[in-house]
């Protein structure tokens, strides 16, 4: 019956693992955020105009929008190395957690045979 019950709590707390949202996954989910400056339609317009037909005020402007999207594109880069890392972590973890509930297992069955 304890035999029941631990491998019972093992398999439950295995697919737990498995719902769970990983970092990494939270961290893509944000970058795919609509808002991104580069997606800005005001930005995309005058990406599109020649430079020679800008206003002094539309220059500002496309000048203001190319840094935010710069910055934007560098965000998105250093999020996405710590999305990798964060990967590796949990296929790490993850490896230790059924090595651990391997381990637990043949313990049980090493006891049930005694």
């Amino acid at each position: 019956m304890k035999m029941r019950i631990t491998v019972g709590f093992m398999l439950l707390s295995i697919v737990m693992y498995g719902c769970a949202p990983s970092v990494s996954d939270q961290i893509t989910t944000g970058l795919n955020h609509p808002s991104s400056p580069c997606k800005d339609g005001t930005f995309l317009h005058l990406k599109t105009k020649d430079i020679e037909s800008l206003t002094l005020k539309e220059l500002e402007l496309l000048k203001i929008k190319e840094q935010a999207c710069a910055e934007h594109q560098s965000n998105m880069i250093a999020a996405a190395h710590i999305a990798k890392g964060a990967a590796y972590a949990g296929e790490v973890t993850l490896s230790i957690y059924l090595t651990a509930v391997i381990a637990s297992l043949v313990l049980l069955v090493i006891q049930q045979n005694k």
